[in-house]
Order: C-alpha cells, then structure tokens, then sequence
C-alpha cells in the first residue's frame, strides 16, 4: 500500500476516490454503514498523507473532523509550554480518533502527531454525523470507546502504581500475549519499537529502560538484541515480577 498511496500516483483524485472506496467497504466500522450512507461518507472524505512527526492537530485546535488510520501509526501526547511531551496513547491501522471531538464541537484535547509515513482518511463533521445517526456504527464507536478508556485506565494504574520495572515486565507480557508465544517456558518476544519509543511508551528515560534490561540479563533471567528479548525461565520470571502466565 504505502508506495502507491505515499508517492505520487496519490495526487490522481479518481484513484484517491477508488482506494477510498474499497478501503471503506472493508473497514470495520464504516462496512456496517448501509450503502447509501457509506457511499455520503466516501464522497465526504479524502486521503491526507502525513510524514514522519509531522502535526495532524494539537490541542486546543477546533474540532472540524475525525480520522481513520489507514497505514502507520499515529501518537497522541499531552505537551508542556517547555516543549516536553507525554505519550498518551497510538493509534494503529482502522482505528479512529477525534469523533466525540469533532462532534461535540469541543476543542482538541490531544495533540496528534504521525509517528511515521501515515496515511489517513479525514472525516468532515457531516460524516461523522452519519456514523454517529447509524445503530450500527454508534454501537460499534462506542464499543471502541470503552475499549480505549478500559486502555487508558489501565496504563494510569501502571503509571501511578507500578515502578519501571513492573510497567517494563507488563509491557513484555502484553507483547507475549499478543504474539502468542507466552505458552513454553523459553519465549522469544520480538520487540518492534526502539528503545527510545518503547521509553516513550513507559514514560521514562531510554537509559533507565536500558538499565532494567542489563540487570534482568545478568541476573539472568533474560537476554536481549536490539528488537528481541529472551526469557529463559518464563514461569519464574514473571512470578518474579509479581506476574501470573
């Protein structure tokens, strides 16, 4: 997908339309939209290719339309007046962010920023509103909301009542669930972010993070590369860390 739409054929307005609608047609949300509706969407939407770190919008900013990630992935941060910034959450591919927004006219709450190449699909107010007047698709927005906060409560609860080294452990045993691999007792998880990212995730410093993993790997419990880690003992390490398997 990301040479075509990221390069230049993606300035021909009837293919932006044709990706447009096969994409939409197969979306989670916008295929339970009956056709008519889906096809008002379409016409309503349009394709905006971001680059790396570039601004989608920040907050405070009117709230004039939602989007979809279409490819890449997308980081929501609460910024400080000194520049600083605290990773909320990420947007993955299908996912929607800024519909409450843009419908209840509320100024941005977030900024948004593409976390690298990311494609999105931009949905005015009038197409949210037809999302949101639709049974389906209000159900399924809404389901996807409390999927969010139930997310969002859980990473406070790590931030507030976790050190590092139980957020980090967490982390590595979402990510071993996640790939399925948290069944033997040797597992290999393979870490696709940096550990500068993967700092950002934890709300805290690479060399910190970096710190944990070296003591983990000399007590011996883990060795790691640069994208994969190696639990030896899985049942034990993450009874260690306060885990269960």
């Amino acid at each position: 997908m990301g040479k075509g739409l990221a390069g230049v054929r993606v300035r021909d307005g009837q293919l932006q339309r044709r990706v447009l609608q096969r994409y939409l047609q197969t979306h989670p949300v916008l295929r339970l939209l009956p056709e008519a509706a889906r096809q008002k969407v379409c016409c309503a939407c349009d394709l905006k290719i971001c680059d790396h770190r570039q601004v989608i919008y920040s907050e405070q900013d009117d709230s004039y339309s939602a989007y979809i990630v279409m490819d890449g992935t997308v980081d929501a941060l609460m910024c400080a007046p000194d520049g600083n910034s605290v990773l909320l959450c990420s947007y993955e591919r299908d996912e929607l962010f800024g519909v409450a927004d843009a419908l209840d006219r509320c100024p941005r709450t977030e900024s948004c920023q593409a976390e690298n190449r990311t494609v999105l699909v931009r949905l005015p107010l009038n197409a949210c509103q037809i999302l949101h007047e639709c049974p389906e698709t209000a159900r399924e927005l809404l389901r996807r909301s409390q999927q969010q906060q139930r997310a969002a409560n859980e990473r406070m609860r790590r931030l507030v009542l976790c050190n590092l080294e139980t957020r980090l452990a967490r982390h590595l045993h979402d990510s071993a669930e996640a790939q399925h691999v948290n069944r033997t007792r040797r597992i290999v998880i393979t870490l696709p972010e940096t550990q500068t990212r993967l700092a950002k995730k934890l709300h805290a410093s690479r060399t910190r993070v970096n710190i944990t993993l070296q003591k983990w790997a000399r007590d011996g419990d883990i060795s790691y590369t640069k994208n994969r880690i190696t639990v030896h003992q899985s049942d034990h390490f993450w009874a260690k860390c306060g885990l269960s398997n």
